[in-house]
Parts: C-alpha cells; sequence; structure tokens
C-alpha cells in the first residue's frame, strides 16, 4: 500500500501541497506560496491545474497582480492546460488594475484553448472588467460570443452589461425633458432594480471549493453541479432584459436594445408592456420613429393597452426627425384608446411642434393643458421658453415666463440661461447680465451653460475684456470650460477685433484636451479677414480640413475676398436649417444692410431644407429688394 500523500506510481501527490498554498494564501503569506511551488519538484511532486490555480488566487488576494502572467506563463511552459477557472483568477486580476486590454487578450486566449475554458463566470468576469472601463461595446459583444457557444448567461451577466452600457463617462443629457423621460423608461421593480444595482459576482467559490479539496473528483462535480444550480436561479428575468434594453436606450444604441429584446423572446419570455414601453424609449431617443410605430404595431397585435410613457416615446421619435403631423396625429390617438394625457406627453408635444419651428402650435398646447387642468411642469416651460429663444421671438418667451411666474413654478439655471440666450440674440447684453445677477441673488448656482450664455451676450457686444472677467469669474467657481463657452470666448475676442488672442486660444484647446468645432474656426478666420491676415486665415481653414472639420457657408463667407460684415454670428442662426417655410418670410426680420451677408446663409438653409428651387429663387428676389 502506498504511504499517505504518495501516489502508486512512486511520485507525490500534488493535493497537500495546493492545500497549503491555499492556506498560506488566506493569511497574505504569499512569498511562502511561491517557495512551496519551487519545492514541489524536489519532493517529486508535480503541480497540476488546480495547484496552479490556487497559486493565482493566493497572489490575486494579497495584491500581487503584477505576478499573476508570470505564473500563466510558467504553467503553460510546463504543457499545464489552463482552465475556465484559472482564466476567470487571471480575468479577475485585471479588474483590479484597470487593464481591460489584457484582459481581452486572456479571453482570446480562452477561447482558443482546447479545453471548455469559457463557461457563464468567465464571461461574467470579463464583462465586469469591461464595465469598469467603460468598454461597452466589447461588453455586449460578450453576449454574441456567448449566443454563440450556447453559454447561457445569467442575472450577473446582464447586470454587468447594463454597467457597461451605462458608462459613467457619457455626458449627461442636456435637456430636462431627456432626463425626465429617463426616469419614466425605468419603472421596474423596485426589488429587482436593487438587486441588480448592488449585486456583484461571487468571489468564485469554485475554486476555494477545488484547493479545498483538490483529490477529490467528486468536489469538483459537486462544483460543477452547485455552479449549474446557480445559473438556473440566477436566470434573467424580464425586468432584467428591460433594464438592459433601457440601459442600450440611455446609450442612445436602438439597434441593441432591439437585440435585446429578440433574445429576451427567444428565451421563452414574453413581453410585457414595461418591455415594449423600453424598446419605444429606445427608438424615442434614437429618433427612429419608423421602427417605433412598427413596435407599437406589435405591441397592440399582442393585446398591450399603450400607455402614456408609450405615447411620450413614439411622439419624441416623431419630435427629433421634425414629424410634426405624425406627433399630433399620435396625439389624437391616445384619446382613442382612451388614454389621459400627463404632463410628460404633452411636453413632448410642445417639443415636436418646437423643433419643427411651430410655435403657435406649441403655445396652443400650453393652453389646452392649462384649460384642461393637466399642469404644466418647469421642464415644458423651459422647453417652451427655449423653443421661442431658438426661433427669435423673445417676446413670446417673455410670455411664457410671465405665464411660467403667475403658476408659481419657480424657474431655474435652464430657464434663466434661455433668457439669457435670448437677450444675447437681441445684442442686449445689460438685459443679460440682470438675469445672470437675478439668478444668483435667487440662489441659483450658474452653471457653465448658463456663464456660456452670458458670454454670447458679451460676444455679440464685442465686450472681450467682460468676457475675460466671467471667465476667471466661473474658473473661480471651480466650473471648467465646455466648448460652447470656450468658442463663445473665442468669439468675443474675433469680434472685438482682438485676433491675436483668438487666434492663441484656437492654439491652447489641444493642452485643454478640446476639439474646435466649425463655429470655433469660423469665428477665428473672420477675426484673421477682418484684420487683413488672409494668409494666416487660410492656414487655419487648412487646419480646418485637416481635422475632418466640415466647412459651412460663413466659413466660406469669411474667405471670400470681399468680406461683409456681420452685426454678429447668431444672426446667421436666425433662420433655421431645415425649418423653412414655403413663403420665406423669415428674412423680412433681418436688418437691411446686412442683405448681401445672409444672402449666402439664406440659400444654403433654403436648400439644406430641402426647398424647390423656385422657393430659392424667391429668395433671391427678396435679397435684390432689399439692395433697392
Amino acid at each position: 500500500m502506498a504511504s499517505r500523500g504518495v501516489s502508486p506510481q512512486g511520485k507525490s501527490s500534488p493535493a497537500p501541497y495546493t492545500m497549503l498554498i491555499d492556506a498560506y494564501g488566506r493569511v497574505g503569506m504569499w512569498s511562502h506560496a511561491l517557495r512551496l511551488l519551487d519545492k514541489m519538484t524536489l519532493s517529486n511532486a508535480i503541480p497540476n491545474v488546480i495547484t496552479y490555480n490556487a497559486l493565482i488566487s493566493t497572489l490575486d488576494r494579497c495584491g500581487q497582480t503584477n505576478q499573476v502572467l508570470g505564473i500563466l506563463e510558467r504553467m503553460i511552459s510546463q504543457s499545464i492546460e489552463p482552465d475556465a477557472i484559472t482564466y476567470t483568477a487571471l480575468i479577475k486580476s485585471c479588474a483590479k488594475t484597470a487593464s481591460w486590454e489584457t484582459a481581452l487578450g486572456l479571453m482570446e486566449r480562452a477561447k482558443g484553448s482546447s479545453k471548455s475554458a469559457v463557461d457563464t463566470i468567465l464571461c461574467n468576469t470579463y464583462t465586469q472588467v469591461l464595465a469598469k472601463a467603460g468598454q461597452w461595446e466589447r461588453a455586449l459583444s460578450v453576449l454574441d460570443m456567448m449566443n454563440q457557444r450556447k453559454i447561457k448567461p445569467n442575472r450577473v451577466t446582464y447586470a454587468n452589461l447594463m454597467r457597461a452600457v451605462s458608462n459613467p463617462n457619457n455626458k449627461q443629457k442636456q435637456h430636462d425633458y431627456d432626463h425626465h423621460h429617463d426616469e419614466q423608461a425605468n419603472q421596474v421593480s423596485q426589488d429587482d432594480d436593487e438587486y441588480l444595482g448592488d449585486y456583484e459576482p461571487d468571489d468564485h467559490q469554485t475554486t476555494q471549493q477545488q484547493t479545498a479539496e483538490p483529490s477529490s473528483s467528486s468536489s469538483v462535480s459537486s462544483s460543477s453541479s452547485s455552479h449549474s444550480r446557480r445559473s438556473k436561479m440566477m436566470g434573467p428575468n424580464i425586468y432584467t432584459y428591460v433594464n438592459l434594453i433601457a440601459s442600450c436606450a440611455r446609450s442612445n444604441k436602438p439597434d441593441k436594445a432591439f437585440e435585446v429584446f429578440q433574445a429576451m423572446e427567444e428565451s421563452g419570455l414574453k413581453p410585457n408592456q414595461v418591455a415594449y414601453n423600453a424598446l419605444l424609449s429606445a427608438c424615442g431617443r434614437a429618433g427612429t420613429w419608423q421602427k417605433a410605430l412598427e413596435v407599437y404595431g406589435s405591441m397592440k397585435r399582442a393585446g398591450i393597452s399603450p400607455s402614456a410613457q408609450a405615447f411620450t416615446a413614439l411622439i419624441s421619435a416623431c419630435a427629433r426627425k421634425q414629424e410634426w403631423a405624425r406627433a399630433q396625429e399620435l396625439f389624437k390617438e391616445m384619446g382613442r384608446e382612451r388614454v389621459r394625457p400627463n404632463a410628460i406627453v404633452c411636453t413632448a408635444l410642445i417639443g415636436a411642434y418646437s423643433r419643427a419651428g411651430r410655435l403657435d402650435k406649441a403655445l396652443d398646447v400650453i393652453r389646452a393643458m392649462r384649460a384642461g387642468k393637466v399642469t404644466p411642469t418647469r421642464v415644458t416651460y423651459n422647453l417652451l421658453i427655449s423653443a421661442c429663444v431658438k426661433n427669435h421671438e423673445m417676446d413670446r418667451a417673455l410670455i411664457v415666463f410671465d405665464i411660467m411666474a403667475a403658476a408659481q413654478t419657480h424657474p431655474d439655471v435652464v430657464t434663466y440661461s434661455s433668457l439669457m440666450s435670448g437677450y444675447a440674440k437681441r445684442q442686449e447684453w445689460r438685459k443679460a447680465l440682470q438675469i445672470f445677477e437675478h439668478m444668483k441673488e435667487q440662489k441659483h448656482q450658474p452653471n457653465v451653460v448658463a456663464y456660456s450664455a452670458l458670454c454670447s451676450a458679451y460676444t455679440a457686444a464685442k465686450l472681450w475684456r467682460k468676457a475675460e472677467d466671467l471667465e476667471q469669474e466661473m474658473l473661480d467657481d471651480g466650473i471648467q470650460h465646455s466648448l460652447i463657452s470656450y468658442t463663445s470666448l473665442i468669439g468675443a475676442y474675433a469680434y472685438g477685433g482682438e485676433w491675436a488672442k483668438a487666434l492663441q486660444r484656437l492654439e491652447a484647446m489641444q493642452t485643454l484636451d478640446m476639439k474646435p468645432d466649425v463655429f470655433t474656426y469660423n469665428r477665428v478666420i473672420r477675426a484673421l479677414r477682418k484684420a487683413g491676415e488672409s494668409d494666416k486665415a487660410m492656414e487655419i481653414f487648412s487646419r480646418m480640413t485637416e481635422a475632418s472639420v466640415e466647412p459651412d457657408a460663413i466659413t466660406y463667407d469669411s474667405l471670400a475676398q470681399d468680406p461683409f460684415e456681420f452685426h454678429d454670428e447668431p444672426l446667421a442662426q436666425r433662420i433655421p436649417r431645415g425649418q423653412f417655410d414655403a413663403d420665406l418670410s423669415m428674412i423680412d426680420a433681418l436688418p437691411h444692410d446686412d442683405a448681401d451677408g445672409t444672402y449666402s446663409i439664406v440659400v444654403a438653409a433654403a436648400e439644406a431644407g430641402g426647398d424647390d428651387d423656385e422657393d430659392v429663387e424667391g429668395t433671391k428676389a427678396s435679397s435684390t429688394a432689399y439692395r433697392i
């Protein structure tokens, strides 16, 4: 009979060493574990995959992640094939060093392994690393790989995917309505939502179980059955899919949302109203109104009654593509479906009208809301005020502001910023400053949007020194520049004749990790041409095209041999592209002495808006009439 710890072939069993390595790891003695591995060969004990797994786990537990990959290479050099537990432990260590590229290489290695090295737990660990790194596209591709390999994802898989898709580095949507839309899109089970938010993948109990009794084959089978039971127990339910669809919606990835929805159906789960609402939300955010209508049709065919949230998403999808007539028809459909409109869906309809420049209809909605005892929210008023400002209807914006005050709906920073932008367009910087000071008196902390709005007022008035002082105040408040605020400051220099300062600020953008856009380049080019620095202007134009920034009509007008004089750059936006009325009556509001300057902009807007040639010809006639 063989002595204890020695196999019948005369070789020592690796099991006692494996257990001791694991024990060293639990008390933090990782160096002893490494030395023990070296001593195994002297004792005629050959380490196996379980031994190496225990050592990798020990090093990871003790924070020695830099030595983990070396153990893998040593393992392979001894012709010991890593298994799923090996790669899981290795990738888990990558999470601590934020090295998703290393995890990617390990995952590729695992997929090419001759053993069945890829399982659900390995995929979960990998997606966890990708989620922390914000690599959401790669994380979602793991789901495709799992489907191809017939590896069943569980709730942890989907929780990690949601974290990956909801990348914290993504910029928050600037519009108040989108924020409320998010809240409506996530009406899911509170218990399930809390579970998904708090749950982390397990600490790989498989490794611990195998290292505790490495010589027992029964423990391995017991561990496998335990994992199988846990996978079934933690299988995704409908709200798991709903959360993932909602995450895809927030990241503006409707195609991925449809893939998850299809996977939910293929898993045998029947979509409910919440699931359809989440998918409609994805369509609404992306403006894919045709797909939204298809989903709505499927929803009705499934016998599921649409809710106000569903109509909000449908109308939002139409609004983003200026399909205001379809949005209006959907609003009427609500009545036919006996769905009472709430403030959010009414706000969506106002958004549809506003984006299309139909302010009269937008104002009708808010009047109807008040008459129908649907209380407009601050978001509703802010949206309408912003629409009036963008359409250069400042008087109407002030009327809406008065209605807002009469309704005892308190304004916020968004409200004040819109009003300041309106006064900037009217070149009334003192009134914009009064709004800014009043906002601070009301204990509203200005944000970068508010500072940008006031700076644009200084820009229009060519007050570059005031713009500089405002920048310093903003930085002193701990608020960093956005591209818009920085471009506005460059505009202040440009309109104030300080072309050297404008050029200097443009050069500094690289150190600030900012990429200039067409508006930034236009301001600098305009300042240089106005100062007679034509060569420098052409140099900036060349840099602009090399940076793949598409020039627009203002760029070419600024580079013309006889550049015309703008009152201010916002003038170029007084005729919104794509919102041209057939009679082109908006041109009547433009100053007569700017007819030559606005001509190319009006024609460009008409062409971009898809108007007929005769409308463009009418514009030319109007421009000629002004000159006469």
